[in-house]
């Protein structure tokens, strides 16, 4: 922690910023999401057709949304790609690629022969969710929503909202925007993290 981290933490009343205090969960990477079947088969569908796949979401009654970037550059990172974004015809092509995919799998993973599958970049405010994700994602504009609402800058809040100055094993650090000082927050404190991008 920073100097000004710890002057918030002592400053603080008792209780006030206890989740900053818990145990720490640790973030799932990627590398360990590509162990699961489903991810590995659509990862693969993926790169074939020329891009990376970044976050797998279900909804409804066996739908799944799945979210593509193109595939990393020399020098690219996991998300400074997915700010370059795809085309409707990358995401029809690969569609129709899952679509058959699924009329002949989707038994081995528990969906319907014919899933509700969406298919889209992560977009400019993409959530983050592994370790990756947010490694990639230093120095940009963050929202980070809190589990249960704390003290933050001597201010009950629900949000953070600020540039991720650092992404460790255990937490983030963000600098909020307001007071300027800080915030060291544990995964397991965090209910989610998007990218905040301001348009000017």
């Amino acid at each position: 922690m920073t100097g000004d981290t710890r002057a918030l933490l002592s400053s603080a009343g008792k209780g006030e910023l206890d989740f900053l205090r818990l145990e720490v969960m640790e973030v799932t990477t990627l590398k360990a999401r590509c162990e699961d079947k489903l991810w590995s088969e659509l990862a693969s569908i993926a790169h074939d057709e020329g891009l990376e796949l970044y976050d797998i979401e279900p909804f409804g009654s066996g739908g799944l949304r799945i979210f593509v970037q193109p595939l990393k550059g020399a020098g690219e990172t996991v998300d400074t790609a997915a700010q370059g974004g795809i085309s409707l015809d990358d995401c029809s092509r690969l569609c129709r690629r899952l679509m058959v995919f699924f009329e002949a799998e989707a038994g081995r993973f528990g969906l319907p022969t014919e899933p509700v599958i969406e298919v889209s970049s992560p977009g400019v405010n993409r959530a983050l969710k592994y370790r990756e994700h947010f490694g990639g994602a230093v120095g940009e504009r963050v929202k980070v929503t809190l589990d249960e609402p704390a003290t933050v800058a001597d201010k009950l809040a629900g949000t953070v909202c600020g540039v991720l100055r650092q992404a460790q094993d255990d937490g983030i650090t963000v600098l909020e925007e307001k007071s300027n000082i800080d915030i060291s927050m544990p995964y397991h404190a965090i209910r989610k993290v998007r990218i905040d991008f301001q348009f000017t």
